[in-house]
């Protein structure tokens, strides 16, 4: 008895204390009324903003310091479920995502086509009703775009592109990401709300003309629409 209400005792205060971190972490975000992500797609960048695109790596840079770095916990998605469909197998596509969402208190459910066949046993239509009744988001590597698009349109929940025949999203949000810490540039979105062009600072270990590359790929994200 002793023992189940030290447990319940336990679960009482993390619950309080996930709260409080939730809270905290939202008080700190970038001010930016005009960006909403939330229950959003992301099969394409080229449906997001050059303002959206700045706030996904302002809130990756900050997590991955807080997390990494700080070592702080940050139970975002308690309670929360991915389903992480993979036609197409990926060490490091898998590893990132499944742990980056476990990091955040979520359970990823890693989904072979042993386990799910996309348009043969079960239509587009059937499976995306079904992942959107037991699940709150899903990630999705395969091999057509159009199965993306037909999920998304049918879904209730968000779709994440892990990878299709014509675009690779998160791969290029990490490069970009990539790119603004080793050209030591900061993110024009942060906790302070400011929105002016950072000052890039040169890093020693690049080129002049790697440096010159990697600073217009940058100013891309922060001034123009990003296609592609």
């Amino acid at each position: 008895m002793l023992f189940n209400l030290r447990n319940l005792l336990n679960a009482t205060i993390l619950r309080k204390s996930s709260k409080q971190l939730v809270q905290r972490f939202r008080s700190g975000q970038a001010a930016q009324t005009n960006v909403h992500l939330k229950g959003r797609d992301l099969l394409t960048l080229q449906n997001y903003t050059a303002e959206e695109i700045k706030q996904l790596l302002w809130v990756s840079s900050d997590l991955k310091q807080r997390i990494k770095h700080k070592g702080e916990y940050l139970p975002l998605l308690q309670g929360k479920s991915l389903a992480m469909i993979f036609e197409k197998r990926s060490t490091r596509t898998r590893l990132s995502t499944e742990t980056g969402f476990a990091l955040l208190g979520g359970h990823p459910c890693f989904l072979t086509t042993q386990d799910i066949h996309l348009g043969i046993n079960e239509s587009l239509t059937d499976t995306a009703r079904v992942l959107s009744s037991m699940t709150d988001a899903v990630l999705a590597r395969v091999y057509k775009q159009s199965d993306l698009d037909l999920l998304a349109k049918e879904a209730s929940i968000p779709i994440v592109n892990g990878l299709s025949d014509s675009y690779h999203p998160i791969q290029i949000l990490a490069d970009y990401l990539t790119l603004q810490v080793t050209t030591r540039l900061e993110a024009c979105c942060n906790p302070t709300g400011h929105t002016s062009p950072p000052t890039p600072r040169p890093n020693p270990a690049i080129s002049p003309a790697l440096r010159n590359t990697l600073t217009a790929v940058w100013q891309h994200i922060k001034l123009s629409q990003v296609s592609g």
